[in-house]
């Protein structure tokens, strides 16, 4: 579909690369870039039901990225795309069988998993050039940061997205999950919406600040994690300045002022 591309272009999709990997050396942002703007048109003809034929999993351009990997980073890589790819496919089984949205304990660990931020979240090492130590990795603190910051991330992308997908009955948006089964209106479930992001930041920039005390005895881990870690930071960040920058994103639903009564 080419108008589905040139769409990704007028958004400008290509650049959205450069928001969350502000330090990526040339070289190497230039293939993020062409990534994620796969990434896009994946997204994009999965909501109008078309099918690519040669989706991202599929591109030699992973190749490019996964050359400087380790073969245990290149695993952990390749599952989360594995992860994505499946959680997408069935939230297409869903969407065709118009079922309601999910409860809200199946669908937020889902939500992480279909957000595409674990394997980008890989990515940064990628971007920053930079491993992550494997008993890290595979420990609490890491968990801890990945699902905080993926929380973050995903709800603001459902709160930005909110207005399209309400509005043709997408029910894989936190904003409809809460106002199905919580049995809040519209502006209410934008305002715990927003209220959870802040508190997940809080919780994010807590568990940043453990592992700093936890290991600044140990000046060259210290760098590597933390390093990764003010790198979810930045991609947070720059996940919402494209988000308010790109015609991606037209409309918004506000959170009502505080003691505005609703």
């Amino acid at each position: 579909m080419p108008e589905t591309a040139e769409r990704a272009y007028q958004q400008q999709c290509d650049l959205f690369a450069a928001w969350v990997y502000p330090l990526a050396p040339e070289a190497r942002l230039e293939a993020l870039s062409c990534l994620d703007l796969m990434m896009f048109l994946d997204d994009d003809h999965a909501d109008e039901g078309a099918v690519r034929r040669r989706p991202l999993t599929d591109s030699s351009l992973l190749e490019v990225v996964e050359e400087p990997m380790s073969s245990d980073w290149r695993a952990r890589f390749r599952s989360h795309l594995s992860d994505w790819e499946g959680a997408n496919a069935r939230a297409a089984r869903r969407r065709a069988r118009s079922a309601p949205p999910q409860h809200l304990e199946e669908y937020l660990p889902w939500r992480r998993v279909s957000s595409t931020l674990f394997w980008h979240f890989d990515l940064v090492e990628y971007a920053q050039e930079s491993e992550l130590p494997a008993e890290f990795v595979s420990g609490s603190r890491y968990r801890a940061l990945a699902d905080c910051a993926a929380d973050v991330i995903a709800w603001t992308n459902d709160l930005f997205s909110a207005p399209k997908e309400l509005s043709r009955g997408e029910q894989d948006n936190l904003v409809a999950v809460l106002t199905h089964h919580q049995s809040m209106d519209l502006q209410e479930a934008v305002a715990l919406t927003a209220e959870w992001i802040a508190d997940r930041t809080r919780q994010f920039l807590s568990a940043r600040d453990s592992l700093a005390a936890e290991i600044r005895t140990d000046p060259s881990a210290a760098d590597t994690l933390l390093e990764w870690t003010d790198g979810l930071g930045r991609w947070a960040g720059g996940n919402l300045g494209f988000c308010l920058a790109s015609a991606r994103y037209p409309h918004r639903l506000a959170a009502p002022e505080p003691g505005s009564g609703g």
